[in-house]
């Protein structure tokens, strides 16, 4: 409802269902909807994501990051943000307290009246390059060897 009241053009799907079961009791189904939402990542330039474990990242943030798109995650004060120590929240998303979801609506709008739309894409291109760096599966061997060098040189010191 707050979406619609700051006048934000959505594109929302809601499901009945936990996308594990269906993916394993109806495969065609689950084709069906991921092409959907495959779809929709491709049309949005803003991915709305709200935290549903506290303190857990959804994986729905590192699939908009992967597709060049900017989340606007809504999640506990608590959690932390992985790698936190190699990229800041405002370089590729927008972070607000779980707590603020029901202003949705309005804080897209502030967001979107504030930043135009190549600072959108150029968020989304480094959030993109944030996941080629940290998320990528290809690289996670790499990566593992980078933040053991990073433990053991902050051991020395």
């Amino acid at each position: 409802e707050s979406v619609k009241a700051a006048k934000v053009t959505s594109d929302f799907t809601v499901r009945s269902t936990f996308w594990g079961y269906v993916e394993k009791d109806a495969p065609e189904q689950a084709a069906k909807e991921r092409a959907e939402y495959l779809a929709n990542l491709r049309r949005c330039r803003l991915q709305l994501i709200v935290e549903s474990i506290a303190g857990v990242w959804r994986y729905r943030v590192w699939e908009a990051l992967a597709a060049g798109r900017v989340p606007v995650c809504f999640i506990s004060e608590t959690a932390v943000r992985p790698f936190d120590w190699a990229w800041g929240p405002g370089e590729c998303m927008f972070m607000f307290p779980i707590d603020h979801v029901r202003h949705a609506g309005v804080l897209v709008r502030e967001v979107l009246d504030k930043h135009n739309d190549g600072e959108l894409v150029e968020m989304g291109r480094r959030g993109h390059d944030i996941w080629q760096r940290y998320m990528n599966r290809d690289k996670w061997g790499q990566l593992a060897t980078e933040i053991a060098q990073r433990h053991l040189d902050g051991l020395s010191r």
